[in-house]
């Protein structure tokens, strides 16, 4: 009866570990799963990051170049009026000499 009562407790001990190891394993196939779906979620979002950081960087590259073909048109524009400044300059200083020879 002893052994009859051991064999009972280790089937049934035997049936408890075997339930587990299913559940286990269950377990161990749906954190695969999620581990899987995860990677692939990270993936696509690493693609999305990627694409928006060249999308920000070509935005910025055209802005920059934008930028300084304004900043190189401004400069020509400073440089035309200089010379045209200096130009009336010499024409009222030739006015002027004009103007004292006139006058003696």
């Amino acid at each position: 009866e002893n052994n009859s009562m051991q064999l009972t407790i280790e089937n049934h001990f035997l049936a408890e570990s075997e339930k587990l190891q299913m559940l286990s394993n269950k377990h161990t196939h749906e954190l695969k799963e999620q581990s899987d779906v995860f990677e692939v979620e990270n993936q696509s979002l690493q693609d999305e990051l990627r694409k928006e950081i060249e999308n920000q960087r070509v935005l910025h590259d055209t802005l920059f170049s934008t930028q300084e073909a304004e900043r190189e048109m401004l400069l020509d524009r400073v440089r035309s009026l200089g010379e045209e400044f200096e130009e009336q300059c010499k024409s009222l200083a030739l006015l002027k000499t004009i103007e004292n020879e006139l006058e003696e």
